[in-house]
């Protein structure tokens, strides 16, 4: 009985962020989606330092973000 997870790969928390991100719109350029990516990282970073409860990691060959206790997908 252990506790459900709740994690998404890290590409559809960033397509999210993309869809909003105002400078994102894709032109294909690497540093800009590099900016977009720190941007995201920060944007996490910055909800932590006020509820510590998202965590970026590696399983499986893939980034995963694990989500807040009480996070629903709305898709």
């Amino acid at each position: 009985n252990s506790p459900t997870i709740c994690a998404t790969p890290f590409y559809r928390l960033r397509d999210a962020f993309d869809s909003i991100y105002v400078t994102c719109k894709d032109s294909g350029d690497p540093k800009r989606m590099d900016a977009v990516r720190m941007a995201l990282k920060r944007a996490i970073e910055v909800r932590n330092s006020l509820h510590d409860d998202i965590a970026l990691g590696r399983w499986n060959e893939q980034e995963w973000v694990w989500l807040p206790k009480g996070w629903v997908d709305e898709k």
